[in-house]
């Protein structure tokens, strides 16, 4: 989408005309508001501008940039939204009532440093059963650092979330501990270290959820349970900080591109994975079991680095039979002496 800039910043009494200016222009449907970068010292007029800001029905993305303000007002948003983009909005504490816009496909959500909590208040009003972020393909949420603890909907009959995503991003939430399972419906609830694998089996994830990137969250004690039940999924990256146990990925077999990063090792079930043609892998590799990943009939790109205390001095006999390989990358292998033939 295209965005029309308005940059707000050291505006006082020109502000209520640039408003009404903005208002009247029914044309402008994709606005980008920019306050000064990092200023708090901002008057009145300019935190209470998205107050005055009325936007049109025809409204569908809207980009805040350095808003300084604690809370958005709901009256910013319509019923017509596609995108919304929250940025670097440092004051920003709790994310607004989305999950009853019928339209909204787009999420994203980067440097909201105050932000510590997504509350059950994030999903909308629904209590009385429905089907919240109805249309979302794409969420992101990134540079979160005080971001510590994510809510699920509370336990309601007939409610059901993201039915349609397609990626879903969590890069750089220093403090998170755990990922909820924000797909399941009421019936579908787990315990945040139980799985049950006859209550899934009937499980219906999103038929299209296709990206999954869970990088540089270092304070993940486990992985979402969930998943490992998500068959759809194409493109995988988790990177995690404090060497905790791989996914399980024997039911993925839509899988084609694969990065691991610390991991203490390898799951039960890679080789299962016919359709993997690019793998990554960075981390202890000298303890890795590497007979879990044969047959590997499928892959075409394999990239190792190498961050153990003792390096390989050769590599990993199982990768001759790597018969559809067509590159390999190592880094950090000091101690090699040769490569397979």
């Amino acid at each position: 989408m295209h965005f029309k800039t308005v940059r707000l910043t050291v505006l006082r009494n020109e502000i209520k005309a640039l408003v009404a200016n903005v208002v009247e222009k029914e044309n402008i449907s994709d606005p980008y508001l920019r306050w000064g970068m990092d200023r708090e010292d901002v008057d009145d007029n300019v935190l209470n501008v998205l107050e005055m800001l009325q936007p049109h029905k025809n409204l569908r993305a809207l980009m805040i940039h350095y808003f300084v303000g604690e809370l958005l007002p709901n009256g910013i948003f319509v019923e017509n939204f596609v995108e919304l983009r929250l940025s670097n909005c440092y004051k920003y504490e709790t994310l607004s009532m989305l999950g009853h816009f019928s339209k909204l496909e787009v999420l994203k959500i980067d440097g909201l440093r105050a932000l510590k909590i997504i509350r059950e208040e994030f999903y909308g009003n629904y209590h009385d059963g429905r089907t919240l972020f109805p249309k979302r393909k794409t969420f992101h949420i990134s540079n979160m650092i005080r971001f510590e603890q994510w809510k699920e909907v509370a336990t309601v009959t007939n409610c059901t979330t993201f039915p349609h995503l397609e990626s879903l991003i969590i890069d750089s939430c220093l403090r998170l501990i755990s990922i909820p399972n924000i797909f399941a419906t009421h019936s579908q609830r787990l315990k945040t270290n139980t799985v049950n694998a006859r209550l899934f089996s009937s499980f219906q994830s999103p038929p299209k959820f296709q990206f999954l990137h869970i990088e540089c969250c270092i304070s993940l004690v486990m992985l979402p349970n969930w998943l490992e039940f998500y068959s759809s999924l194409e493109d995988l990256w988790i990177y995690s900080r404090n060497y905790i146990s791989s996914p399980a990925l024997q039911n993925i077999s839509n899988l084609s591109s694969l990065r691991l990063d610390n991991f203490n090792n390898f799951q039960e079930g890679l080789g299962g994975i016919h359709n993997l043609k690019k793998l990554t892998v960075k981390g202890p590799i000298k303890r890795y079991d590497w007979s879990r990943f044969i047959p590997f009939n499928s892959l075409e790109n394999l990239k190792l680095h190498d961050r153990g205390a003792n390096s390989l001095t050769q590599l990993p006999r199982h990768f001759e039979l790597l018969i559809a390989l067509r590159s390999l990358y190592i880094e950090r292998f000091n101690d090699i002496e040769s490569l397979p033939e």
